[in-house]
């Protein structure tokens, strides 16, 4: 039975609802409201560039406007934004009172990105068993600030408040976990702090207003919000550091020319894989978060919105690419990773002129040993509306450039 369908939570609908209707939290995304509630539960008031209210006012909007938001998916977004910038008032407080921070660069960084769906998810995870790396963790993801100390990687507070967040996300989807297993103490993609800095097609519901705006976002925005990505990273990396920092986030793809500019040395990592398997495995994905917001889910809506972001990113991504030629990108083809993934790894590391350890590889090999996850989310292209020869077509240009069959 699908999450919002059961009784409980039809009842919590049925009576948030009416409350609201009574004018209980009415304006649950005013946001000025919002900051004013964070500037009081951190006891801050700096937020930073003020260029993040363009993008936040936007998604304000959105959730506001969505007549089809759950009573409870009203309080699920409205907790999400207003978590985001609690982050933000704790980041910057952070910064404020440690100068030297942004004084320490990210040297050579690895980012893994690349369509949803794409394998990113396994690379990054063997890329993050050599002992010489710093991953980002879920935790961290969560909560990037204060600064981790390195003695308290197993025992910082903020580790069980992840291990709460995943069990509760567990135990209301628990399809989720076949699709993408989420580990508290465990590496994790790095979305949460793009929210922090509110540019990310990834942000929950439909949220059209949003959507629209970043079709028109421009280069200079998405620098901008790197240059804020970046200062997470030196707040992170303070105390806390290794040979060099290890990032994965298929959100990436639409803002890489601004992750170029920020760290003009990173080394970028690149996935692809066939769209008729990427797209409705993300289509899957994307219904299943949906119950958390809405009591029914439109299949072919889904597909539609996910073709959107999937034309955003890619279409970023190439720009991005022709922009800037001599950066550094490595690609990788999903069935030659999933076919022999530490060969893989090996022809990465050789490009970056890095030997693959003895214990980078006995880790690696121990980490495949455990097998990948039952994949228990079935899905088709037609489930969503969606057929082979509309992504042919509509995606011509990317199929081609890197040889998708």
């Amino acid at each position: 039975m699908a999450f919002q369908q059961r009784l409980g939570i039809r009842l919590l609908n049925r009576c948030g609802q009416a409350l609201t209707r009574a004018g209980w939290r009415k304006n649950a995304f005013d946001p000025n409201a919002l900051e004013a509630l964070a500037r009081e539960n951190v006891g801050a008031s700096d937020f930073g560039s003020d260029r993040y209210r363009v993008p936040f006012m936007k998604l304000c909007e959105s959730y506001a406007a969505d007549p089809d938001l759950t009573f409870l998916g009203r309080q699920v977004c409205q907790g999400a934004l207003l978590h985001l910038l609690e982050n933000r008032l704790k980041i910057q407080r952070d910064l404020k009172a440690n100068p030297a921070i942004l004084e320490k660069t990210v040297v050579r960084p690895v980012f893994i990105l690349g369509l949803p769906r794409t394998g990113t998810t396994m690379l990054y995870n063997l890329l993050a068993c050599d002992p010489a790396a710093r991953p980002l963790m879920f935790w961290e993801s969560m909560c990037p600030s204060p600064p981790p100390l390195p003695n308290e990687r197993t025992t910082d507070a903020r580790i069980a408040k992840a291990q709460s967040t995943v069990a509760r996300l567990n135990r209301v989807l628990p399809e989720l976990q076949g699709i993408h297993k989420f580990v508290a103490d465990g590496p994790e993609e790095c979305l949460g702090l793009l929210m922090n800095v509110f540019l990310t097609p990834f942000f929950r519901g439909r949220i059209k207003p949003y959507r629209a705006w970043l079709d028109t976002v421009t280069d200079a925005e998405i620098d901008a919000a790197y240059e804020e990505y970046r200062a997470q990273l030196q707040l992170l990396q303070w105390h806390v550091t290794g040979s060099h920092w290890l990032l994965k986030c298929p959100s990436h793809l639409f803002g890489l020319g601004g992750l170029l500019h920020a760290f003009p040395d990173a080394c970028v990592i690149q996935c692809h894989r066939n769209l008729e398997n990427s797209v409705p495995s993300l289509c899957s994905l994307t219904a299943t978060i949906d119950q958390l917001c809405y009591a029914e889910i439109d299949p072919h809506q889904v597909g539609q919105r996910v073709l959107h972001y999937t034309e955003q990113l890619i279409d970023r991504g190439m720009k991005a690419r022709d922009q800037n030629p001599h950066a550094n990108i490595w690609d990788v083809q999903y069935e030659q990773l999933i076919a022999a993934p530490i060969d893989e790894v090996r022809r990465i590391y050789a490009h970056l002129g890095t030997a693959v350890s003895p214990a980078f590889e006995q880790a690696m090999q121990q980490h495949l040993a455990q097998g990948r996850p039952e994949k228990l989310h079935k899905y088709t292209l037609e489930q969503f509306g969606l057929s082979s020869a509309d992504l042919q077509e509509r995606f011509r240009t990317y199929r081609e450039r890197f040889h998708l069959s």
